[in-house]
């Protein structure tokens, strides 16, 4: 039997036209984009409180806290005058704790070379004249591991930094992402 040039010319149409339909269909429903409140546009950072013992921590916070923001994307980072709504935190405490301890062959030197950064940050947010807070109170801990080159100042300095950059993710899922 031969088959004919137009019945595969009708055959693809078909296919064709099935195809776009089920494309289509499977669309429908989806949204891309952030999944924060869709009626909060703007968000402002009041200053951040320190309650730990280590000093600067609260502004690396707040540094950190915003970059995050704007990396996201979900709400504009505005002043206070100007912001749907306002994000009140505080650093609570600062833990430096060592990972890895080494010691010699006879066990009497002993060598910590890699430490691990946490900071317990508390945060809430409210929107100004509303009596109920649209985040409620929430804590997080941010951790980050670091190494301890010849100084040990710097190297501290930079795990706060990336301790506060983990915190900082993690209060931005939670006032996109948990209302």
């Amino acid at each position: 039997m031969r088959i004919k040039y137009k019945d595969i010319k009708v055959k693809k149409v078909y296919l064709l036209l099935a195809c776009s339909i089920i494309l289509v269909s499977a669309g429908c429903g989806y949204n891309m984009g952030p999944i924060a409140n869709p009626q909060i546009k703007s968000i402002a950072l009041a200053p951040i409180k320190n309650d730990s013992v280590m000093p600067n921590v609260s502004e690396y916070m707040r540094s950190a806290i915003a970059e995050a923001f704007q990396i996201d994307g979900a709400y504009k980072v505005r002043s206070v005058y100007d912001a749907d709504c306002i994000l009140y935190g505080k650093v609570l405490s600062t833990k430096v704790t060592s990972v890895d301890v080494r010691s010699a062959t006879d066990g009497v030197i002993f060598q910590t070379r890699q430490f691990n950064m946490s900071i317990e940050f508390q945060y809430t947010v409210v929107i100004p004249g509303q009596a109920d807070a649209l985040v409620a109170t929430t804590t997080i801990t941010g951790d980050a591991q670091f190494m301890s080159p010849v100084d040990q100042f710097v190297a501290r300095q930079n795990g706060i930094k990336q301790a506060a950059w983990n915190a900082a993710n993690q209060v931005v899922w939670g006032c996109t992402e948990s209302w």
